[in-house]
Formats: C-alpha cells, sequence, structure tokens
C-alpha cells in the first residue's frame, strides 16, 4: 500500500453528528500556504498638476464665458447706422490758462485731439466739476465718452450739451453727435427728431443727416409719418 505525499492529507476517522450522519472535515490549506479573505484592492493614482491646471483651465473658460453673457448684449437694428468719428479739436492760442476750469478744459481738449480719450474725460470731467455751464465741455466729454463705447453716460453729456449750446457750431454738432448715440443704443425716434432738426436748420452735417433719417425710415417706416 502506497504512503500518502505531502500533497494528500492522510485518511482521517469519519465524524458522526447525534443522528448518525457523517460530518465532513474542514478542509485544511496545505503545509506552507496562507491564505487571505482580503479583497483585492485598486492602486491609487496620485493627484498629478496636469489635472490640477485641467481643472483650473476649465473653471477660467467658464468664468469668461459667464461673463461675457453678464456684459453682452445684442446688436441693434440702428447700430450699424451710427456714424461715430471724432471731431476736430483745435485749442485756441488765446484762450487763458490761468483760470483752474480753462487750464483743464485745454488739458482735455489736447488729450482729446491726441486721441487719449480716456485722458480727455478725465480732464474734462474735472473742468465741469468747476464750471459747469458750459456747452462745450459736456459736447467733448460726451464724445469722448461715445468713442470709448460708454453710451449711456454719453447720451447724459450730450443731451446738456444740447440744452446748453447757442453758438451755432455748438448747436448742430451736439445735436449730431447726441443722434449718433441715440442710433447706438437702439432709439430710433429721438435720433429721427434730432436728424430732422439739423437738416432744417443744420450746415455742417445737413447731408450726412438726410442720409441718415432715410436710411433709419426704412428700417422703422412709422418716423416717415413724424411731423418733419
Amino acid at each position: 500500500m502506497s504512503q500518502p505525499t505531502d500533497d494528500e492529507a492522510p485518511d482521517q476517522p469519519a465524524e458522526l453528528d447525534s443522528r448518525g450522519r457523517r460530518v465532513h472535515a474542514p478542509i485544511q490549506p496545505r503545509s506552507g500556504l496562507t491564505v487571505s479573505t482580503a479583497l483585492p484592492q485598486a492602486e491609487v493614482q496620485p493627484t498629478t498638476w496636469l489635472s490640477i491646471w485641467r481643472a483650473a483651465a476649465l473653471l477660467g473658460l467658464v468664468g469668461l464665458v459667464l461673463g461675457f453673457l453678464a456684459v453682452w448684449k445684442p446688436d441693434t437694428p440702428t447700430e450699424r447706422l451710427a456714424r461715430v468719428t471724432p471731431m476736430p479739436a483745435q485749442v485756441d492760442p488765446k484762450t487763458p490758462t490761468s483760470d483752474p476750469y480753462h487750464a483743464a478744459w485745454v488739458r482735455g481738449l489736447h488729450a482729446y485731439g491726441e486721441g487719449k480719450y480716456g485722458q480727455a474725460e478725465k480732464h474734462l470731467r474735472a473742468a465741469l466739476a468747476l464750471e459747469a455751464a458750459h456747452a462745450e465741455a459736456y459736447l467733448y466729454l460726451g464724445s469722448a465718452l461715445l468713442l470709448q463705447k460708454q453710451v449711456d453716460p454719453a447720451i447724459e453729456s450730450l443731451s446738456m450739451a444740447v440744452s446748453l449750446a447757442s453758438a451755432p457750431e455748438y448747436w448742430e454738432e451736439s445735436r449730431w453727435q447726441l443722434a449718433q448715440a441715440f442710433l447706438l443704443e437702439g432709439s430710433p425716434d429721438p435720433a429721427g427728431a434730432l436728424l430732422r432738426d439739423i437738416i432744417r436748420d443744420g450746415r455742417r452735417h445737413r447731408s450726412e443727416a438726410t442720409e441718415q433719417l432715410t436710411q433709419v425710415q426704412e428700417l422703422f417706416p412709422h418716423i416717415r409719418k413724424a411731423r418733419p
């Protein structure tokens, strides 16, 4: 009779329960083997700097999109009709600069003529803070704001210029600039009224106003019925 090898467990007497049924003994592991009941663990990958930068870039992109949507406004039908151009800016050499108002006014006009509209706005506001009843300062301030795409404050300033202007050149130019601001805002009715004023009593912008009013009326036929 052959002897059991190391891989074979020797015969053991069977165990019986109280009813005489055979009870199987638990299987014993082979000698030298260790049985583990732990579940296999997935390998944890460390967070890399690349992942962090990707997440930061994604958040930055989302912030830019939300910021754009917060300030974006759709184009108005009359915006493409507006003609926003700088006005001539010449400083009269006889202008006194000894008093604070005229000193600020001259600095603002110089900055405007050089295309530095932010600086011009700063100096013209300083001039108006000293003396507010000057149509020319409101006119150039409104134009500087308009050239910076600041339509609402430009309308406010140019409206003051219209109300204060008495000299013919300021009377017409303030109305022309304000009409352009209203077109940028998308307000064709007040723009049309100002253009009709220029057609009736203006000189420098009369032909431009006539052409522009026709373009406005093509988009908004109800303006044709308004009294010229």
